[in-house]
C-alpha cells in the first residue's frame, strides 16, 4: 500500500520521457547545423584558396604585361631614334651633295678663270720678251756708237785739231749717249723685273691649274664610286622593304638588317662629306623610308591597341578580385560571428541552472527507468562528452579560421610589399633617366646660350726675292711689319676683308660685323724678326675669318709699289688641305670655366620644376580617391 503511493509521487515529480527525447533531438539538430556550418566553412576555405591562386596568377600576368609594355616601349623608342638618325643622315647627305655640286661648279669656274689668266700672262710675257730684246738691241747699238765716238775723238786728237772744241763736242755727244744708255738700262732692268714677276705669276697659275685639274679628276672618281655605293645602299633598302614586319621573328630580322644598314651608313658617312650624287636617288630612298615608317607605325598602333585591351581586361580582373575579396571578408566575418554566437549560446545553455536542473531530472528519470527495467538510448555522460567534443571542435575551427585570416593578411601584405618594391624600382629608374636627360639637356643649353670661344693662329714670313746675297741681307722688313700692325685698324682693310667674306658665303651684315671686329680681336706679334704671328679670337668661324684677313693682307702687301724697289715679299707658313679647302690657320677651342655653372643652374631649375610638378601630381592622386569615396 505504501510502495504504490511512493511510486506515484516519483512519477508525478519526474519529467516525461518525451522531453528528454526532444532535448536530444534538438542537440542532434544543433550538431547537424554545426556540421553544415563546418562544411560551408570548408567550401569557403577551398574557394578562398582557389581565389588566392587566381589572384596570384592575375598578379603574375599583370607583372608580365607591364614588363612586356616596358620592353615594347623601349623598342619603340629605339626604333624612333633609329628613324631620326636615318632622317638626319639623309638630310646631311643631301646637304653634302648640294655642297659638292656647288664646290664642283666653283672649281670649274676657278679653273676657267685661271686658264684665262694663264693665257693673258703668256701673252704679256711674250710682249715683255719682245720689248726686252728690242731694248737690248738699242743698248748694244748705243754702246757701239759710244765706242765709235771714242775712236773719232782719239783720231781728232792725233790729227792735232782744236782739243777744246773736240772735247766739248765729244763730251756733249758722250753725255747724250750715256743718258740714252742709262735710260735703256733702266728700261731693261724694269722689263727684267716685270718678266720675272710675270713668270712667277704664270708658274703659280699653272700650278694652281694643275692642282685644280687633279682635284676635279679625284672628285669625279669619288663621285662615280659614291654613286655605286649609293646604288648598293638602295639595294639594301629595297631588300629591307620587301621583308616587312609580320611577327616578332620578322621584327628581330628587320632590326638586324636595320642595324647592318645603319652600320653601312656610319661607315660611309665620312667618305660622303666631299662627294656629290643625284638628288632624285636620295629622294627615292627617303620615300622608301617614309613607306617603311608608315608600316611600322601601323604595327605599333596595332600593338598599342592590343596592349590597351589587355590593360582594360587586367583592370576588370583587378576590380573583380577586389569585389570578391570584399565579399570573402564580409562572409568570413559573418561566419565567424555566427559560429561564436552559436558557441556562446551552447555554452550559456550548458552552464545555466535550468540545464543543471534538467540534467538532474534526466539523471533521476534514467535512474528510475533503470530501476523499472528501461534502458535509455543515450546516457548523460555520453551527452556531456558530445557537448564537450562539439565545443572543442568549434574552438579548433575558430583557431583555424583565425590562422587562415592571419595567413590571408600576411599574403596580402607580402603582395603589397612586392608591388611597392617593383613600383619603387620603376620610380628609381625613371628618376635616374629623368636626371640624366635633364643634365645632358642643361649641358647642351649652356653651350648653345654661350658658344665656346675659338682661337685661330697663322704665321707670316717676310723674305727677299733678290738674287743678290748682300741685297737679301740688307733688306729691312720693318716697313712691312709696321704696315701689318696698322692694318687691323684700317677701314679700307676692313672693307676688303668684308668683300672677300661675302664671296665665301657670308651675308653683307655678317661680313661687315666680322670685319669691324678685326680691330679688337686680331692680335699681331712681330717680336720674332722677319716672322709675324697673327691670332684671332672668335666663334666657330674664327679660322675662316683669319684666313680671309690673312690672304687680303698678304695680297695688299705684295702688290704695294714699294715691293718693286726692296724686292721683299710676304708668304704664309703652314699651307695645307682641310676638307677640300686650302687653309692656312690653326684653331683650338678655349676652356670655358663658366659652362659648368650655367649647366648646374639650368639643371637645378629644371629639377626643381620637375619636383613641383611631381608633388602636384601626387597630391592630386591622393585627393582623387578621397573625393570618390565622398561621392560614393
Amino acid at each position: 500500500m505504501d510502495a504504490k503511493p511512493h511510486g506515484a509521487e516519483v512519477n508525478r515529480h519526474a519529467p516525461p520521457r518525451t522531453d528528454v527525447l526532444a532535448l536530444i533531438d534538438e542537440m542532434e539538430r544543433s550538431v547537424a547545423s554545426l556540421r553544415a556550418v563546418h562544411d560551408e566553412l570548408d567550401g569557403q576555405r577551398s574557394s578562398t584558396a582557389s581565389l588566392a591562386d587566381e589572384r596570384d596568377g592575375l598578379l603574375e600576368n599583370s607583372l608580365a604585361a607591364q614588363a612586356r609594355i616596358a620592353h615594347l616601349s623601349c623598342e619603340r623608342e629605339e626604333f624612333h631614334a633609329a628613324l631620326e638618325r636615318a632622317r638626319t643622315d639623309i638630310a646631311a647627305l643631301k646637304q653634302q651633295l648640294h655642297d659638292a655640286a656647288s664646290m664642283n661648279a666653283q672649281w670649274e669656274a676657278e679653273c676657267a678663270s685661271r686658264a684665262s689668266l694663264c693665257s693673258v700672262a703668256e701673252q704679256s710675257l711674250d710682249l715683255l720678251r719682245e720689248q726686252y730684246e728690242k731694248a737690248s738691241s738699242d743698248a748694244s747699238r748705243a754702246q757701239a756708237e759710244c765706242e765709235s765716238l771714242r775712236a773719232s775723238f782719239d783720231s781728232l786728237v792725233i790729227a792735232g785739231g782744236s782739243a777744246d772744241q773736240v772735247n766739248a763736242s765729244t763730251q756733249a755727244l758722250l753725255g747724250e749717249k750715256e743718258a740714252l744708255v742709262a735710260e735703256y738700262e733702266d728700261r731693261v732692268a724694269s722689263l727684267r723685273r716685270d718678266c720675272e714677276a710675270r713668270s712667277r705669276e704664270l708658274e703659280s697659275a699653272q700650278t694652281n691649274l694643275r692642282l685644280a685639274t687633279e682635284r676635279l679628276a679625284v672628285l669625279a672618281k669619288h663621285t662615280v664610286e659614291q654613286a655605286r655605293k649609293i646604288a648598293e645602299l638602295q639595294g639594301l633598302l629595297a631588300a629591307v622593304r620587301t621583308t616587312g614586319i609580320a611577327n616578332a621573328t620578322a621584327s628581330n630580322a628587320w632590326d638586324a638588317e636595320r642595324t647592318a644598314l645603319t652600320d653601312a651608313f656610319d661607315a660611309e658617312r665620312t667618305a660622303l662629306h666631299e662627294q656629290m650624287a643625284a638628288v632624285n636617288e636620295t629622294q627615292q630612298v627617303a620615300g622608301a623610308d617614309t613607306s617603311e615608317l608608315l608600316v611600322l607605325r601601323a604595327e605599333l598602333a596595332r600593338r598599342a591597341e592590343f596592349l590597351t585591351h589587355r590593360k582594360e581586361t587586367l583592370h576588370k580582373y583587378r576590380a573583380a578580385l577586389r569585389t570578391r575579396k570584399a565579399e570573402w571578408g564580409a562572409r568570413e566575418i559573418e561566419i565567424a560571428r555566427a559560429v561564436e554566437k552559436k558557441i556562446n549560446e551552447v555554452r550559456e545553455e550548458a552552464r545555466s541552472d535550468a540545464k543543471r536542473d534538467a540534467d538532474q531530472r534526466v539523471h533521476e528519470a534514467v535512474t528510475e527507468m533503470q530501476r523499472g527495467g528501461g534502458v535509455p538510448s543515450v546516457t548523460m555522460e555520453e551527452f556531456h562528452r558530445r557537448v564537450r567534443e562539439e565545443e572543442e571542435r568549434q574552438e579548433r575551427e575558430r583557431l583555424e579560421m583565425s590562422e587562415s585570416r592571419r595567413l590571408l593578411t600576411e599574403s596580402e601584405h607580402e603582395l603589397v610589399r612586392r608591388y611597392s618594391a617593383a613600383r619603387g624600382g620603376m620610380v628609381l629608374a625613371l628618376s635616374c633617366i629623368g636626371i640624366a636627360v635633364c643634365a645632358s639637356t642643361a649641358w647642351w643649353l649652356s653651350g648653345e646660350l654661350a658658344p665656346k670661344t675659338e682661337t685661330a693662329t697663322v704665321d707670316l714670313a717676310v723674305t727677299s726675292r733678290s738674287g743678290d746675297t748682300n741685297a737679301r741681307e740688307a733688306a729691312d722688313p720693318s716697313a712691312i711689319i709696321k704696315f701689318i700692325e696698322q692694318a687691323p685698324a684700317d677701314p679700307a682693310f676692313h672693307a676688303a676683308v668684308a668683300a672677300r667674306l661675302q664671296d665665301r658665303g657670308f651675308t653683307p651684315a655678317q661680313a661687315n660685323a666680322e670685319a669691324d671686329l678685326l680691330a679688337e680681336h686680331l692680335k699681331v706679334d712681330a717680336s720674332n724678326g722677319a716672322f709675324v704671328h697673327l691670332m684671332y679670337a672668335g666663334d666657330a668661324r674664327a679660322r675662316m675669318v683669319l684666313d680671309t684677313a690673312t690672304t687680303t693682307l698678304v695680297n695688299d702687301v705684295n702688290k704695294a709699289p714699294e715691293r718693286k724697289q726692296d724686292f721683299l715679299r710676304v708668304s704664309i707658313a703652314g699651307l695645307r688641305q682641310d676638307s677640300g679647302h686650302v687653309v692656312f690657320s690653326e684653331s683650338r677651342a678655349m676652356a670655358d670655366p663658366g659652362r659648368a655653372l650655367r649647366a648646374a643652374s639650368i639643371f637645378g631649375g629644371a629639377f626643381g620644376l620637375a619636383l613641383l610638378v611631381g608633388f602636384g601630381g601626387w597630391a592630386c592622386a591622393r585627393r582623387m580617391p578621397k573625393s570618390m569615396e565622398a561621392v560614393d
